[in-house]
């Protein structure tokens, strides 16, 4: 091997190495939830941080789908509230009326889009 090729060699491993380190690695693409503006930011922390997880094991991995699939059975705000309420007791979470409210309504603003009679 000649002097030359073997310097090249080195060189070569050096600018590697050093490129390996400058690249940043990759990020995993945010969630669809992870994305999202909301009117209701405090009803979407609630929903990501208990929600989320329990809704994926029923869809296999997506959550949202719960709220979108054509079966659905909530057909109005109050019983979308309902369910959120019912949700929160299966779950043993001791919210509030008030996180109730904003989880139902951050809902409503993402996917049922009803009309609330107040």
């Amino acid at each position: 091997m000649t002097q030359l090729f073997r310097t090249f060699l080195i060189f070569l491993c050096l600018l590697t190495n050093i490129a390996a380190f400058a690249i940043e690695p990759a990020q995993p693409a945010p969630t669809k939830t992870e994305t999202i503006q909301t009117a209701f930011p405090e009803g979407k922390k609630l929903h990501d941080a208990h929600c989320v997880k329990c809704h994926q094991s029923m869809t296999f991995e997506k959550p949202d789908d719960i709220y979108s699939r054509p079966e659905r059975i909530i057909k109005q705000y109050d019983s979308l509230k309902t369910q959120v309420q019912r949700c929160v007791t299966n779950t043993d979470l001791m919210w509030f009326e008030e996180e109730v409210d904003n989880v139902s309504h951050y809902l409503n603003e993402q996917y049922y889009h009803f009309e609330i009679k107040e």
